[in-house]
């Protein structure tokens, strides 16, 4: 059974803010403002990342199911809507 991973808040307020905004006015594609989401918003290893496919999001429970690349423990991360 996967544990449930909380995510743990790394930036600011006004640095979260600050990389959202820089997000949106940047001209990089949907996909990789994603992966920088992902990155910025759970902490996710580059692995990890690259290694996630549609099935690992249970988009009906909001989760995101993955197996570490490097610890090899299942986790669930939450969907925020950023995200989404």
């Amino acid at each position: 059974m996967p544990r449930k991973k909380d995510i743990i808040e790394v930036y600011s307020d006004k640095e979260h803010e600050q990389l959202i905004n820089y997000l949106n006015k940047s001209d990089i594609s949907k996909r990789d403002k994603a992966i920088c989401l992902l990155s910025i918003e759970t902490g996710l290893r580059a692995i990890d990342i690259s290694n996630l496919k549609l099935d690992d999001v249970d988009w009906k429970n909001e989760v995101i199911h993955l197996v570490q690349e490097k610890t090899n423990h299942a986790i669930d991360i939450p969907l925020r809507p950023s995200y989404r």
